[in-house]
C-alpha cells in the first residue's frame, strides 16, 4: 500500500472543533501553547488550520 502524502498531515486534515483532543494536543506541543490558549484559537478560527498557523506566525513576529 502506497503512502498518500495528501492525505496526511496536520494542515491537510479538515477543520477541527475544541473537543478533538489531536488538534488542541498538536498545538499544544508546536507551538508551546496552553490547552485554554489552544481551544480559543480553535474556536476563533472554526479550527481553520491555515488561519491559526498565519495568527501563530504574526504573534511570534511581532515579539
Amino acid at each position: 500500500m502506497t503512502h498518500d502524502k495528501q492525505a496526511s498531515g496536520w494542515k491537510n486534515r479538515t477543520s477541527g472543533k475544541a473537543g478533538e483532543t489531536y488538534t488542541i494536543d498538536h498545538l499544544m506541543e508546536a507551538f508551546g501553547l496552553n490547552k485554554d490558549d489552544a481551544e480559543q484559537l480553535i474556536k476563533k478560527y472554526n479550527g481553520d488550520c491555515e488561519r491559526i498557523n498565519d495568527f501563530i506566525r504574526a504573534r511570534k513576529t511581532r515579539k
